[in-house]
This record gives C-alpha cells, sequence and structure tokens, in this order.
C-alpha cells in the first residue's frame, strides 16, 4: 500500500551475457564464424535457385516439343488437359523460387544489420561497407 515497490533491476538476458573471461579474439572468431555460415546458407538458396531455374527451361522444352512433335502433338489433340499441368508447375516454381529470394534477403539483412555492426563494434573499425559503397558510388 505505500511506495514501497521496488522495480527489479534490468539485467541483460542471459543469451547477452558473456563471462569475464572471454577474449575480443574469441568474439570476433565468433561473428565471423556465424558469417561464414550464413554465407554458405545463402550459397546453398542461390544454388536452389539455379536448379528451379534448369527445371522450368526443361518444362519449357517439354511443352515446346508437344507442339512440334507429330507424335505428342497428336497426343495433346487427344488430351488437352496435359497442358493445365504447365502452368501448375511454373506457378509452383515461381513460389520456390520467391520462397529462397526472401530468405537470402533475410539472411543479407541479418549480416547488414546485425554482424556488421557487431564485428564494427568489437574491432574499433566500420568494416564490412559495401553495400554503403554502393549506396555512394556513381557507377
Amino acid at each position: 500500500m505505500g511506495g514501497d515497490t521496488q522495480q527489479p533491476k534490468t539485467q541483460r538476458p542471459d543469451h547477452e551475457r558473456l563471462p569475464a573471461q572471454v577474449s575480443q579474439t574469441s568474439l570476433v572468431d565468433a561473428v565471423l564464424a556465424e558469417h561464414n555460415a550464413l554465407r554458405r546458407e545463402i550459397d546453398i538458396y542461390h544454388d536452389h535457385q539455379k536448379q528451379l531455374i534448369n527445371f522450368a527451361v526443361l518444362f519449357l522444352a517439354a511443352l515446346a516439343s508437344t507442339q512440334f512433335t507429330p507424335l505428342t502433338a497428336a497426343a495433346v489433340k487427344d488430351r488437352p488437359v496435359i497442358l493445365l499441368l504447365f502452368p501448375i508447375l511454373f506457378v509452383t516454381f515461381g513460389h520456390m523460387f520467391a520462397d529462397r529470394s526472401i530468405r537470402v534477403l533475410r539472411l543479407a539483412d541479418y549480416i547488414h544489420n546485425y554482424c556488421r555492426h557487431e564485428i564494427s563494434s568489437l574491432v574499433g573499425h566500420k568494416i564490412w561497407r559495401w553495400e554503403h559503397y554502393k549506396q555512394t558510388t556513381k557507377l
């Protein structure tokens, strides 16, 4: 009832508290390892996108061959429903490609907005300034 309510001191969450014996070099190594793992994940997603493009080109070639080969052209005339499979496949490939693009953008944003600031504060210099350079250059 009295004004005796004490507010607890705000503490950093457990995952942000570091033991006193952690060296700056260890922290830099940890951030660099995280950066390298994220870059590898981005490369994997880029490989997925290349595979999706390859599949799309393959199915596009298959669609084109249905019009130029007499045997398949006759089969398509008998069953035109076959042509309805291609839009479904291309929409699926498009959604998968967009999903990979969003994942790459999310990873790149994390690297740019978190890892870059973290490593810069640890080493005491602004580094990984490629995005800033691209924004300011006229080329």
